[in-house]
C-alpha cells in the first residue's frame, strides 16, 4: 500500500499488451513495424512511452511486456535495455483474455495477493501525473473492494470506433476522493446514430481496455465465468515451465467477452488524463501540424487549394493540387491514398495486398 502521494505501488504489477498488428495505420505500421513499435510523434515509440508512464507508478521490477513471438525481435531491438526476462512472448496470438489470464498467473507465482494492471500499448496519454495517481486509487479499491476496475475515458466526441461502458452514476464506492461508479453493460463499436446517443446521455464512456484487478479476484470470477482461463492459471501456478502448450489450447476470445460483460464486480472510474486511442490516421490528425487551410502534416508537403487533408511524408514531397479531405501517407515501402470517409475500409484493402507489402 502506498502511504504518500506519488509512491511506488508495492505488490502491483503492470503488464504491457503489445501484439497488436495495427492495420489502420498501414503504410507506416505493418506486420515487421506494428503501431506500438513507431515513433510517430517523437522520438519514441508508443511502447516506450507506455514503459515511462508505468515507470515510478510501481517497482520497475515488476513492469511486464506481452508480445508475441513474431514480434519479439523487434521489440529486443526497439527497447534494447530492457530486461528480456520480463519481455513475455505468447505462443500463438489468443486475443486478451488468454493474455490477462497468463498477467494473473505470473503475478500470482509472486504474490497471492498481488494487483495486476494490464495496460495496452498502443495507447497516447500525456499527463503521467494523473494517470498515475488515478491508477493509485484504482489499485487501493481494486485490492480493499475486491473488484475489478476499468477505465471509462469521458467521450469528447460520438466516435463509432471505440466500445462504451455504460455507468450506473446513482451510486458509487468513494475511494482515495475518487468515485468508483458500478459498469451496468458494455457496449461494442456502435453506429453514429447510437454513439451521439451515448454522448449526449451522460453516462457513456470509452472503454480504454485498461483494467485492474487483484489475483483473487481475477481467479474468483473466472472460476464463475470463464473455468478454461481459471484452470491455466492453477496450472500455471503448478507447472511456470509448461504454460505454452496450455496456453496454445485457450479459447480466442477478447477479456470483456470471456469476462467483463458477465461479471457484476466490474466498476470504473472516468480518466481525469488526456488519452487517444489512436485508432485510425483521423485520430493521429490531431497531433500532426496544421497549416493555414486546416491540412494536417508532417514532413515534405507542398499544397495548393488543397485544404483539410491529412499527409504524412517521410522522405519524398508530397504535392497537392486541388484536393479535399484526403488521407495521404508515404512510407519506405508503399504509398496510402484514401478519402477520410473511407479510411474505416483500410483493413478491408489490407486482405488485398501483397504479402511483402503488409
Amino acid at each position: 500500500m502506498f502511504k504518500k502521494h506519488g509512491a511506488v505501488v508495492d505488490n502491483c504489477f503492470v503488464f504491457i499488451l503489445a501484439g497488436g498488428s495495427g492495420e489502420r495505420f498501414w503504410p507506416m505500421s505493418r506486420a515487421d513495424a506494428p503501431k506500438h513499435l513507431i515513433p510517430f510523434f517523437s522520438g519514441k515509440t508508443l511502447l516506450e512511452e507506455t514503459i515511462e508512464r508505468a515507470k515510478g507508478l510501481v517497482p520497475d521490477d515488476n513492469i511486464y511486456i506481452l508480445t508475441n513471438s513474431h514480434q519479439l525481435s523487434l521489440i529486443k531491438r526497439t527497447i534494447p535495455g530492457f530486461p528480456l526476462e520480463r519481455i513475455i512472448p505468447e505462443p500463438e496470438k489468443k486475443d486478451t483474455a488468454a493474455a490477462a489470464s497468463l498477467a494473473v498467473a505470473m503475478a500470482a507465482k509472486h504474490s497471492e495477493e498481488a494487483v495486476v494492471i494490464l495496460l495496452p500499448a498502443d495507447s497516447k496519454i500525456e499527463n503521467k501525473k494523473a494517470f498515475q495517481h488515478q491508477l493509485r486509487a484504482c489499485f487501493v479499491f481494486a485490492k480493499e473492494e475486491r473488484r475489478i476496475v476499468a477505465i471509462a475515458i469521458p467521450p469528447r466526441y460520438p466516435a463509432t470506433g471505440f466500445g462504451y461502458l455504460k455507468l450506473d452514476k446513482s451510486s458509487y464506492f468513494l475511494k482515495e476522493e475518487e468515485k468508483f461508479f458500478p459498469v451496468v453493460r458494455f457496449v461494442e463499436k456502435p453506429t453514429m446514430e447510437y454513439a451521439q446517443s451515448y454522448v449526449k446521455d451522460g453516462n457513456y464512456g470509452w472503454n480504454a481496455g485498461l483494467f485492474i484487478w487483484s489475483v483473487k479476484t481475477f481467479l474468483d470470477e473466472t472460476s464463475r465465468w470463464a473455468p478454461a482461463f481459471h484452470q491455466f492459471i492453477l496450472d500455471y501456478l503448478k507447472d511456470p515451465f509448461g504454460w505454452k502448450n496450455k496456453f496454445i489450447g485457450l479459447p480466442r476470445i477478447s477479456i470483456d467477452y470471456a469476462l467483463m460483460e458477465k461479471t457484476d464486480k466490474i466498476f470504473a472510474i472516468e480518466a481525469k488524463f488526456d488519452w487517444d486511442d489512436l485508432g485510425s490516421w483521423i485520430s493521429a490528425a490531431s497531433y500532426l501540424e496544421s497549416d493555414e487551410k486546416g491540412n494536417k502534416i508532417k514532413g515534405k508537403i507542398c499544397a495548393y487549394e488543397s485544404e483539410e487533408n491529412i499527409v504524412v511524408s517521410n522522405s519524398k514531397l508530397i504535392a497537392l493540387c486541388g484536393v479535399k479531405d484526403l488521407v495521404v501517407i508515404e512510407s519506405d515501402r508503399a504509398i496510402l491514398v484514401c478519402p477520410k470517409d473511407k479510411l474505416q475500409e483500410l483493413k478491408k484493402l489490407y486482405s488485398f495486398l501483397p504479402p511483402e507489402f503488409k
